[in-house]
């Protein structure tokens, strides 16, 4: 079977715009049962429920540096747990409808943004 250039060339940018789209993805996140930011805003009442939430975000962030040895972010650049809730109470201000866990990620693009 005889392929033109043209049809391999077409083939190969399909190829490479899907995996293009694929990073674009979303990520899933495994957290709780109700990541919502109503179930954050519920949190702070409930001071064990409210530390669990906080040092699964601080376990994110050791997972991120464990993956980017090279951007790691380090424990004077990170909010202590009273910032941090600030930061999560900010985050589902601004993204009422979001889970409460995407603060993760984008406290790492801020941190490292400011790097």
């Amino acid at each position: 079977m005889k392929v033109s250039i043209k049809t391999f060339g077409t083939a190969l940018l399909i190829c490479v715009s899907g995996a293009a789209c694929a990073q674009d993805a979303p990520t899933h996140m495994l957290a709780f049962e109700d990541s919502s930011c109503s179930a954050w805003a519920a949190s702070a009442t409930d001071i064990d429920l409210r530390a669990a939430y906080l040092f699964w975000i601080r376990g994110y962030v050791s997972g991120y540096n464990a993956r980017n040895p090279k951007r790691q972010l380090y424990g004077a650049q990170f909010p202590n747990l009273a910032a941090l809730a600030r930061y999560v109470d900010k985050y589902c201000h601004d993204h009422p409808f979001d889970p409460f866990v995407g603060a993760a990620p984008a406290l790492i693009d801020d941190l490292n943004a400011v790097q």
